[in-house]
């Protein structure tokens, strides 16, 4: 995962589930990445429906 995606997930309504899945299996980012991460992949899970 870059940088620019990772961005793009958490501030700018990046709609990619898929890629939100990809960054919780990441081990390396901090707890405040990981709750970033897991609002956005909740928002878009309940988006889907």
């Amino acid at each position: 995962m870059t940088i620019h995606e990772l961005l793009h997930l958490t501030y700018f309504r990046g709609g990619n589930l898929e890629l939100a899945r990809k960054a919780l299996r990441i081990q390396a980012f901090s707890l405040g990445w990981r709750r970033r991460i897991e609002e956005r992949l909740t928002k878009l899970e309940e988006a889907a429906g």
